[in-house]
């Protein structure tokens, strides 16, 4: 059966008849009309003309020993063809994709070109064909050869040929001949590729349609690197993908930086990320995505104000409230980070005591819940810590112990006191050493010498900051400072209104209590901020692509924690939870609800799990409640107690 698809009305030389066929030999050392061809990689054509049926199945058979090259090979191809390797192709169509036949030659007119599927029966050495026009004058066909086509499917062959034309000169041709799923043994999975004519040179090719300098000619780049830059810059900026193609093959490697930059484009806008042309796109993207991606936890609409937006997921959260229940040493570190996007970024992180790392033998910083926001606002910090604190409370609404630790922001250390108001707070020791620096440098105009003695007087092993009680702080302040104070007045002011009060009451009051080992800093906040900037490789992002590479550093740290129950990864369970370590190869035997479970009970480990009460007659449950609603401090039965109503 033949479905034309194509009208080659340009190829009126080729015919598409097997029984007046001549046969030849498949090797190509048989010809020598053309002599350049003879002394390339590729073989001639039979009278500079495209082959016909006969001598192409003669190549495509397995018996024919001519080179089968992966792809068209680079270099000049006239009146030549060669035999590829058609299996990624097969492949790539069975998944509803175009075929991959790439060259060096330039650009293909796509106006002229088309294909033509074609059905044969092998009758003794030659090829019948069976024509039909269309769909509907199928029946017309004779019986007895549709029955001769079911009952030799092995002898019928589907044959299906590409042509094209190239844009520079339409007198140079090629064609693709390839059979499409045959049941014949003696047939490979080959593609035979025809060039007839005279290839233009390089300075009489067409340059690609949008291009503004019309002397470059245009070689399209290969696929396959195309597909491999596709997926690079998902993780890397285009200038880095660009030097590695070319470090590792100059030659086949995208034609400039600009090239794969545009892929990176096409790819974010197939993906959707592109179509964000301004802000107002990222967030409804954002917002869009809230019911589909679980680490969206919610969105925060302000009147005048861009919608703010908490990050975190469910096990995230979890192991966050199992760390604060169960270890005296977490303290909650909250820094806002700025240039990662349009937003700001507040983060909470603290250290997870119930991991030790393999390298250091410490436990583990982990990223708690993130909020993205457009200003340092009291209120818009206390949008954020409420929800954090709605989550970190037991089932009868009481605070655990909170240690909360911060910089010197004026909202953000508000919010933080509003929000937990019977935990610790506790200011970075760092920070607060860099403000008085940064005062008696630039502002006050105290020498290097000078500073130093005063930061050693406050910051030292035994400095102010470590006094045993309030008496003794007052006193070495007078000790200490009192000449300074002397010889800079505004320095005693910013020190007596800024610093004097905070501290004793955050720094120097939890070090003397025994709530941090030592003066405590905000590293770990720096940690996860540099953590978050190389995961952005130092570019600001929009918001959904920066939400997607948060989500990765979290999702990665959770699967470390996941890897640790049976023993592999950056992390090891500490000693006081190796009851929840699993054997290797029973983890690998179980099934991903029962891996799932047993994260679950992991990150529940300090409290049990609420049972639940399922429906009988639908799929739905909902957690363990009494049958019965009591009155508080009643006792007696239900049905035994009168009911009253309250004055």
């Amino acid at each position: 059966m033949e479905r034309r698809l194509f009208n080659d009305e340009n190829f009126k030389d080729v015919a598409m008849t097997g029984d007046s066929c001549d046969k030849i030999d498949g090797n190509c050392d048989k010809f020598e009309e053309d002599e350049y061809a003879m002394n390339s990689k590729f073989c001639p054509l039979p009278s500079k003309n495209f082959m016909y049926i006969d001598e192409i199945m003669q190549h495509l058979s397995v018996e024919n020993h001519t080179t089968i090259y992966d792809k068209i090979p680079s270099g000049r191809k006239e009146n030549v063809f060669m035999l590829i390797n058609n299996k990624k192709n097969i492949k790539r169509r069975n998944n509803k994709l175009h075929s991959h036949f790439t060259d060096d030659c330039g650009i293909w007119d796509s106006s002229k070109a088309g294909s033509t599927r074609q059905t044969f029966i092998i009758d003794g050495e030659h090829f019948t064909t069976v024509k039909v026009k269309s769909e509907t004058k199928i029946n017309k066909i004779d019986n007895s050869l549709i029955e001769k086509i079911d009952d030799n499917s092995a002898k019928s062959l589907n044959v299906y040929r590409y042509y094209a034309v190239l844009k520079s000169n339409p007198k140079y041709k090629r064609r693709v001949t390839y059979v499409e799923h045959s049941k014949n043994e003696y047939l490979r999975d080959v593609a035979v590729v025809e060039y007839k004519g005279v290839l233009p040179t390089p300075m009489t090719r067409s340059p690609h349609g949008n291009s503004k300098r019309a002397a470059d000619e245009y070689i399209r780049t290969d696929p396959e690197i195309l597909e491999r830059v596709a997926e690079e810059v998902k993780s890397k900026i285009p200038r880095v993908v660009y030097r590695d193609l070319v470090e590792d093959d100059s030659f086949s490697a995208p034609r400039d930086f600009r090239s794969v930059r545009n892929k990176k484009y096409n790819e974010e806008k197939k993906h959707g990320h592109q179509g964000c042309e301004n802000l107002a796109d990222e967030v409804l993207k954002v917002i869009e995505e809230l019911d589909s991606n679980p680490y969206i936890h919610k969105i925060i609409q302000s009147p005048n104000k861009p919608p703010s937006i908490i990050l975190y997921s469910k096990n995230q959260m979890e192991e966050l409230k199992q760390n604060v229940l169960s270890s005296e040493k977490v303290v909650l570190g909250a820094d806002r980070t700025f240039n990662l996007g349009s937003a700001f970024v507040t983060i909470i992180v603290y250290k997870n005591y119930s991991l030790v790392r393999r390298d250091t033998s410490e436990p583990p910083i982990f990223l708690g819940p993130i909020y993205l926001h457009w200003d340092g606002e009291y209120e818009t910090y206390h949008d954020f810590f409420s929800n954090v604190a709605s989550a970190l409370h037991d089932s009868e609404g009481l605070f655990f112990d909170i240690k909360v630790g911060s910089d010197q922001e004026l909202g953000l250390t508000k919010a933080l006191r509003a929000c937990f108001p019977s935990a610790t707070q506790i200011l970075c020791s760092k920070h607060m050493k860099d403000n008085i620096i940064h005062q008696l440098k630039d502002k006050v105009g105290a020498g290097v010498v000078e500073s130093n003695v005063i930061i050693t007087n406050i910051f030292g092993s035994n400095g102010i900051a470590h006094s045993a009680d309030e008496y003794e702080y007052e006193s070495r302040i007078e000790k200490d400072l009192s000449q300074y104070f002397t010889k800079y007045p505004s320095f005693q002011k910013y020190f007596e209104t800024y610093i004097k009060d905070k501290l004793y009451d955050f720094i120097c009051v939890p070090n003397r209590l025994g709530i941090t080992e030592a003066l405590w800093t905000d590293n770990n906040c720096e940690s996860i901020n540099n953590i978050l900037k190389v995961e952005i490789d130092w570019h600001p992002r929009k918001l959904p692509e920066l939400i997607n590479r948060i989500s990765n550093v979290v999702k990665l740290q959770m699967l470390d924690l996941r890897r640790s129950l049976y023993g592999t990864g950056n992390y090891i369970l500490a000693p006081h939870l190796n009851k929840f370590r699993i054997d290797r190869d029973v983890w690998g035997k179980k099934s991903k609800e029962e891996k799932d479970l047993a994260i679950t009970h992991f990150v529940s480990r300090c409290h049990s799990l609420k049972p639940r009460i399922f429906a009988k007659r639908a799929s739905f449950s909902i957690p363990y409640r009494a049958r019965l609603a009591k009155k508080p401090g009643q006792k007696k039965r239900g049905k035994s107690v009168r009911s009253r109503s309250s004055k």
